[in-house]
């Protein structure tokens, strides 16, 4: 690894014989501190050409893919690098700073003075596209008024969001600007901890209460002829952008009062109140996709998938059936609430009966949700034509009580399926899961660890553990082959059909030289893919990974995804070997 002073006066003081340290160069040893110490020189280090400039994009590449820690030394050179860079920018990169602000290691220094310039230089160019940035500086240089003068919003709730916003401490603001899409290139990803931040303020959440509400209210206006119709026009830009923040807020917090909210207001932007095959606003609808992308909740995916299954364009189906596929894989990460479900008035069994004249209608939980009806000679083959006349409005909701627990079903399945690693404590896992009248119809068909048991709930009885004994799934990669042969043999004796493949589940074993604590494997060293195809594989499992194409910083990156709800983050780094043939190759790690 490179010393950290010899990268720093390479890109303050490049030499001709810098480019011998090009062929090793590595920045992931960097500490973070280190790694924020040399992000100013790298900023400037651009313009000094080679070897400088390729040293200073191995120190931006880093960055963006870590939190660097900046100490108030480097975050007072950092806008002292932004302010000196104004003359051959046509912008500057103010939310790079404030970043830095907000990752300062001690006391912030006094910034007041490189702020008002930068504010006043965006101002004066109209670089407004990043306006929590520009916020959160003004609030450093004592230029908000002049900042809050040049930002406008349109819809009421935006405008409301803009009031609650500019009363923010100016801390707060710097978590303000975490959270802002910006599209940077040369920056860290925003910080873990700006959302719980804003998400704990009660003005913040009173807001998302408010805006949400305020939604819901206009939605079932809307349906009830009150509103006149427009496709996509329900809501402003701004708002449908104040609403997904409100969103965020609301789904981190958990709140109990959004549950009952979301199926009116999704599936209510999802059809029009006309026959029309558009939409009120197909804006929110995916902007709703997009933060529970981030924050998840089992009510949020159930309301996405009534959406799109009330909805009439032709299109929305399948964006948002990507969208869930890539919420469900979040949601399995998220095991506080992934696991979440209610009872809905089953018995242990797994049924609910109803008594509708003389035919008694059966809702039996399994991999799914199925509706039966049954006369005193036994099951019928579909509803009777003396209860559809009699009751139509018990058929109709024990229908749509039927779908509901099918999605509620589907969604715990992939949330189980994903979260092998995690862990519950007992007492949740057995009220919550195994005991569960619903949800114990998935979970005790599987294979769990319980405080040193292996045990199948459905066959073996449940150990007597303390409440906070450790509870996960079992995985046939931590079994020998004898035992992996023993639960699939058990098995196909009880015919027991698994939620999905555990004791069949393929696995990969480490080679000799991936074992042994190492933290990289290159089993995938030179393999060639198809690039869209792999691609296609990243957004639908749930990993981040910027598209590869012919433009600048497009021909590798590090595709990464969160593992053990939290615990674990896997990469695999990929370049893009032949542009023509769409094809794309590099070790793993």
């Amino acid at each position: 690894m490179t010393d950290a002073a010899v990268l720093l006066r390479s890109l303050t003081e490049p030499r001709p014989d810098d480019a011998a340290l090009l062929p090793g160069l590595d920045a992931s040893g960097l500490t973070d501190v280190e790694l924020g110490s040399l992000v100013p020189a790298a900023y400037q280090g651009n313009r000094r050409g080679h070897p400088a400039t390729v040293i200073a994009h191995t120190v931006q590449d880093e960055m963006r893919a870590r939190q660097p820690r900046f100490t108030p030394a480097a975050v007072r050179a950092l806008f002292d690098a932004l302010v000196a860079e104004l003359p051959h920018r046509d912008w500057a990169d103010l939310a790079l700073g404030v970043g830095a602000l907000f990752r300062c290691t001690g006391e912030p220094p006094d910034v007041a003075a490189p702020a008002r310039t930068l504010v006043r230089a965006l101002l004066d160019r109209d670089r407004l596209g990043e306006p929590f940035a520009l916020l959160a500086a003004a609030a450093r240089a004592g230029q908000t008024a002049a900042v809050r003068a040049r930002l406008t919003v349109t819809g009421p709730i935006a405008v409301d969001e803009a009031a609650v916003l500019d009363a923010l401490a100016p801390d707060d603001l710097l978590a303000l600007a975490e959270i802002e899409d910006a599209g940077g290139y040369a920056r860290p990803a925003p910080h873990p901890d700006a959302w719980p931040r804003l998400a704990a303020l009660p003005a913040v959440a009173a807001f998302a209460r408010r805006a949400l509400d305020a939604a819901a209210a206009r939605v079932a206006a809307l349906h009830a002829g009150d509103l006149p119709y427009r496709a996509d026009k329900l809501f402003t830009a701004d708002e449908v952008a104040a609403l997904g923040r409100a969103a965020r807020a609301a789904l981190l917090r958990d709140e109990p009062w959004l549950r009952g909210l979301l199926d009116g207001l999704l599936t209510g932007v999802a059809v029009a109140p006309t026959s029309a095959k558009t939409l009120p606003s197909q804006a929110l609808l995916y902007e709703f996709a997009r933060a529970g992308q981030e924050f998840p909740t089992p009510e949020l995916v159930a309301a996405l998938r009534a959406a799109r299954a009330a909805t009439r364009h032709a299109g929305v189906p399948k964006q948002l059936g990507r969208n869930l596929v890539r919420v469900e894989a979040a949601l399995a990460a998220r095991a506080d609430v992934a696991l979440r479900m209610p009872d809905h008035g089953f018995a242990p069994d797994g049924t609910l009966r109803r008594t509708l004249g003389d035919h008694q209608a059966v809702i039996t939980a399994a991999d799914t949700a199925t509706l039966t009806f049954h006369s005193a000679r036994g099951p019928l083959r579909g509803v009777p034509a003396a209860v559809r006349r009699a009751h139509p409005d018990a058929v109709r909701e024990l229908r749509d009580l039927t779908a509901r627990v099918g999605v509620q079903l589907a969604t715990l399945t992939r949330a189980l399926e994903g979260g092998f690693a995690a862990v519950h404590p007992y007492a949740e896992w057995r009220s919550g899961l195994i005991d569960h009248p619903v949800a114990g119809a998935v979970a005790r068909r599987l294979i769990w660890d319980v405080d040193g048991h292996t045990i199948l709930p459905v066959r073996d009885a449940l150990p007597d553990a303390p409440a906070d004994a450790p509870v996960r799934l079992w995985h046939p990669a931590r079994a020998t082959a004898a035992d992996v042969a023993a639960w699939r043999d058990a098995l196909a004796d009880l015919e027991i059909r698994q939620p999905f493949r555990q004791a069949y589940r393929e696995t990969y074993r480490l080679s000799p030289a991936e074992d042994g604590g190492a933290v990289r494997s290159h089993r995938f060293a030179a393999h060639l893919v198809h690039y869209r195809a792999l691609y296609a594989l990243f957004r639908s499992r749930g990993w981040t990974s910027g598209r590869l194409g012919p433009w600048d910083g497009g021909d590798a990156d590090d595709a990464a995804r969160l593992l053990g709800a939290g615990e674990w983050r896997a990469t695999l780094a990929h370049t893009l070997a032949d542009p023509s043939a769409d094809l794309a190759a590099r070790p793993a790690r």
